[in-house]
């Protein structure tokens, strides 16, 4: 029909214009339906393009200073978690490893059914309270009858409370926490059960379990490394006297009687990027491409030098220089952890599409200027994990420090000087120790405290009226007590300027208001 009407119009208009320009016209219109036609049918172009992106992890690890630290506080559960890690010490048999994170999950679930019960008792679902029955008792039986055979073997000699702790953890279980789970799943079956009591007593007696469980999870190894001989006790425990460094860097690259080593074995799955961080972070090449090595040194890798062979000659000043500078470099670089720095630069280095998790291994003591909140919460949107390895013990190493030291800039002359800060003191419980406020060599003021408990801070005040103008150089210190592990954290150096210069202020005002008596006030005593 479109075409005959094109067709009858051009018949009828050919005789009105010249016949060239009456092709053209009719092509022009003939196109113009063939477009419409065109796009009536709806044409679809499909094609097919495919893009391999790269999975990578990246690998944090932390070189601050309290890395580069030698732990002496491990507890034995904490030297044998170290060896087990490394692949040197086995549970023989079934064991606990992991039983802690299964019973977090379902208290978390009994506290999301409690709640229901609460609120509303009908929201109840008996088929999901049947399978929450079911999975506690499928996890907890096995469980009891591990915890009860641990129990016996144990040495109660040696291992007193954990041997008792088991026991009544293992009974409470067996006697009181699973028939109670029994009963919940024959309620739950009934026709019209009421299972709010039930379920909020499950729930109380889950969540008590699973707070004590971690303590427990050891167990196993404990009564592997009671069954070693002498020889291999001396090097389990050895594997964990050395720094947190040292042993972060053995977590990646050795396999013990593992299969692989932890960084080959990321290796296999993903594209690794590995950094050492502190107070900034930076790309580590030194594991190089095989991850069952130690190492490679770089520059980025500090390197015990090796003994000369010849006789030693003192080296050149401008050596020592060199030496000194990258010594302050490396102290810079060490003097803080600065996790949200780490996580930052690994967002903008890997893209994000690529970046499948972090893992970062650490002693958990972030103290930079920004927290990890806003950068969680940006890879926490963008699908990427976080994980985490907690180096070091949970005992905090003996040291009294002064945490801060504060005082005026400048004074003037007959002005009192107030020195405040704080002193911090950690694993030296019911000690004492004296704080001095010091003018050169004169002791101008002098505090005792007592250390009340193993993670004390105290604030601190001094005054003193200098007698004379000039640059006074304070220094208030602390004294070290027995067993201190730093003890270059003990005194901080403080310069005042006292001057007697005049401060002449000109008060204009229409009438005596309470700003004209402050600053009166304020400079009478000062300039008279």
């Amino acid at each position: 029909a479109s075409l005959e009407t094109v067709s009858y119009l051009y018949q009828r208009e050919s005789s009105r214009m010249k016949k060239k320009i009456g092709l053209i016209l009719v092509a022009c219109r003939m196109s113009a339906i063939v477009i419409v036609l065109f796009m009536l049918l709806q044409p679809v172009l499909v094609g097919d393009r495919s893009r391999t992106i790269r999975r990578r992890v990246a690998v944090l690890l932390d070189d601050s200073a309290s890395m580069n630290f030698t732990d002496k506080y491990w507890t034995l559960e904490e030297k044998l978690d170290v060896a087990s890690a490394l692949g040197l010490l086995n549970e023989n048999g079934a064991g606990l490893v992991g039983f802690g994170d299964k019973l977090s999950a379902l208290s978390s679930r009994f506290g999301v059914m409690r709640q229901l019960a609460a609120d509303s008792p009908d929201s109840l679902v008996k088929a999901d309270v049947a399978a929450l029955a079911k999975d506690s008792l499928d996890l907890l039986k096995p469980k009891s009858d591990v915890m009860e055979q641990l129990a016996q073997k144990i040495s109660e000699k040696d291992h007193f409370e954990l041997r008792d702790n088991m026991g009544r953890v293992s009974r409470h279980v067996k006697d009181v926490l699973i028939p109670a789970l029994e009963k919940l799943g024959d309620q739950a079956a009934l026709e019209k059960p009421d299972l709010r009591a039930l379920v909020a007593n499950c729930a109380d007696s889950v969540e008590q379990v699973s707070l004590v469980v971690p303590t427990l999870e050891r167990a196993g190894y404990v009564v592997a490394f009671d069954n070693l001989g002498e020889a291999e006790k001396t090097r389990v425990l050895a594997a964990s006297d050395t720094t947190r460094a040292d042993i972060a860097r053995r977590l990646l690259t050795e396999k013990g009687n593992k299969d692989d080593s932890l960084v080959r074995h990321l290796r296999t799955l993903y594209d690794l990027d590995i950094y050492r961080f502190a107070s900034s972070a930076q790309y580590d090449s030194s594991f190089g491409s095989e991850a069952d090595t130690e190492p490679k040194p770089t520059a980025k890798t500090p390197v015990a030098a090796k003994p000369e062979t010849a006789s030693p000659e003192k080296k050149s000043g401008e050596e020592k220089t060199a030496d000194e500078k990258e010594q302050a470099r490396t102290e810079a670089f060490r003097s803080s952890t600065d996790i949200t720095a780490a996580l930052e630069t690994a967002l903008r280095e890997i893209p994000s599409e690529e970046l499948a998790g972090v893992l970062i291994l650490t002693d958990g003591r972030h103290n930079g200027d920004a927290g990890v909140d806003a950068v969680s919460r940006r890879m926490g949107s963008a699908g990427i994990p976080i994980s985490s390895i907690i180096i070091g013990g949970s005992k905090p190493p003996v040291d009294v420090a002064l945490g801060s030291a504060r005082s005026p800039e400048s004074v003037f002359l007959g002005d009192k000087v107030r020195v405040n800060g704080t002193i911090v003191a950690t694993g030296a419980s019911g000690k004492e120790t004296k704080i001095r406020l010091m003018l050169g060599d004169q002791m101008l003021e002098e505090q005792t405290v007592f250390i009340e408990n193993n993670d004390f801070v105290k604030e601190f005040r001094f005054t003193h009226t200098p007698e004379d103008k000039g640059v006074l150089h304070y220094k208030v210190v602390v004294d070290h007590i027995e067993g201190e592990e730093f003890k270059d954290n003990n005194d901080w150096m403080l310069d005042v300027s006292v001057t007697d210069d005049r401060t002449n202020v000109l008060l204009v005002d229409s009438r005596p208001r309470w700003e004209f008596r402050y600053l009166r006030n304020l400079f009478y005593g000062r300039d008279k």
